[in-house]
């Protein structure tokens, strides 16, 4: 009996053995070392950092009285970067639909609604809301039942995808 439990544990060693190899191979070894991601995380970082797809939004001009913020995310386990230059909001969601926001930031992810939430500028902050997904956004965590403020190294969760908010800073007049 314990020589088939013996066989069985090999046999999943194997085919870890032969997933990380493959993923090594094609490039995908990004999703392995994001969940190892600890204290040491900023030197997976620096390693992950060619690998990185860059995407930047901007909306408009700087024209006018309104200053503009700029807002960075990274998908935690794709490790894209996401780029926003807006005034007044950025939806998120699984299908493009810019009704109502100047930029838009498409996920793909069968658990987050066509519009599952938005950021938006009020004052001197952003904040986070939910725009009545079915699975809910949740800001560190916890689940959003009102506007959050946001703010660096927050994560959103929406379905499965994290995002991490790498940087926020506002335009100076």
């Amino acid at each position: 009996m314990w020589h088939w439990m013996v066989l069985v544990v090999l046999a999943g060693l194997t085919l870890l053995s032969i997933r990380f190899t493959l993923g090594r191979i094609f490039g995908d070894e990004g999703r392995l070392s994001v969940l190892s991601r600890g204290r040491g995380g900023e030197k997976q970082r620096e390693q992950r950092q060619e690998k990185r797809v860059i995407k930047r939004h901007s909306s408009g001009s700087s024209e006018g009285s309104e200053r503009r913020w700029k807002i960075i995310l990274e998908d935690r386990v794709m490790t894209d970067i996401y780029e926003f230059i807006f005034q007044d909001s950025i939806g998120i969601g699984r299908t493009e639909d810019r009704n109502g926001y100047e930029e838009y930031l498409v996920v793909n992810d069968s658990r987050v609604s066509k519009t599952h939430c938005a950021i938006f500028s009020k004052g001197n902050k952003l904040y986070l809301q939910d725009e009545g997904s079915r699975n809910h956004t949740f800001l560190n965590g916890e689940r959003i039942k009102k506007p959050m403020v946001i703010q660096k190294d927050d994560v959103i969760s929406l379905g499965e995808t994290r995002l991490e908010v790498l940087k926020v800073l506002r335009e100076t007049k």
